[in-house]
């Protein structure tokens, strides 16, 4: 919110950011945190190993490489 409109970029990416989080916070960045940043970037990527880092209304990429080949799947 403190970056005006026109300077804001369309993408936010947050690479493992409940990684040491406890429950009750994971619990607050989901409900609280997510839904505001939503408002404010149009695309929020959040990289995490864990599926329970996964938020509501997500879309769930996996990226798996085999033989230096990385594929995609959206689920």
């Amino acid at each position: 919110p403190l970056v005006p409109n026109s300077r804001r970029l369309n993408l936010l990416i947050l690479d493992e950011p409940m990684s040491h989080m406890d429950d009750r916070y994971k619990v607050l960045f989901k409900e609280q945190f997510i839904p505001v940043m939503r408002e404010l970037v149009p695309t929020l990527v959040i990289i995490s190993p864990h599926e329970n880092d996964i938020c509501q209304d997500s879309k769930i990429w996996t990226i798996t490489k085999q033989h230096g080949v990385s594929s995609i799947q959206i689920h």
